[in-house]
């Protein structure tokens, strides 16, 4: 009975019921996107701020951070012409921009001296009697396994690595930068039929 209601409904209407159409239920009540109300704004610091830069420098920060953390702690102002003309120091804002250049450098450097001190490439090999451990061998093998592809230059070995066991090999990094990589060379035996 409910079925013939819906149906003389539609029939006089000439609309068909919601549920048939599914994509117009789903967009009439599809959320949409809000615009970024608070994109970031710039500032110009009061104080030496760690995180941001020296002071008399410009930086973008979010408008909350700004709003809530730095304004009401005098670190910062809002940029305007006149904070401008007053506090903007342009030696500290080169200062600030090659500080922040020379610490992303850094802080790559630091995770590739961090990944490789913390590292052990296991090395297996046939053995022969005159076998020596090369420098090829192991950037290969530090390209399999840790992901990392470091010209031989960069390696040195302190004394030829020509038996099984667990060594030490040098890596010179980038800005001065010395990782120890740990080496763990295997012998595969020679299997006899």
């Amino acid at each position: 009975m409910a079925s013939r209601l819906l149906g003389a409904l539609a029939a006089r209407t000439q609309q068909t019921p919601l549920a048939l159409h599914p994509v117009r239920w789903m967009s009439a009540t599809r959320p949409r996107r809000k615009p970024n109300r608070n994109p970031p704004v710039k500032m110009v610091l009061l104080k030496d701020v760690a995180s941001l830069g020296d002071k008399g420098s410009i930086v973008e920060v979010a408008r909350g951070y700004g709003r809530n953390f730095l304004v009401p702690r005098g670190m910062a102002m809002f940029l305007t012409p006149k904070t401008k003309q007053q506090h903007y120091d342009p030696a500290a804002q080169t200062l600030a921009g090659k500080a922040q250049l020379v610490s992303d450098e850094d802080k790559q450097g630091m995770k590739i001296q961090t990944k490789l001190n913390e590292s052990v490439i296991d090395i297996r090999r046939h053995m022969p009697r005159n076998f020596e451990l090369s420098v090829s061998i192991i950037q290969e093998a530090c390209r399999q396994q840790l992901f990392l592809d470091i010209p031989e230059e960069m390696f040195e070995i302190q004394a030829p690595i020509t038996r099984p066991g667990l060594f030490e090999v040098l890596v010179n990094l980038q800005g001065g930068r010395r990782a120890t990589l740990q080496v763990e060379l295997f012998e595969l035996k020679q299997q006899t039929k």
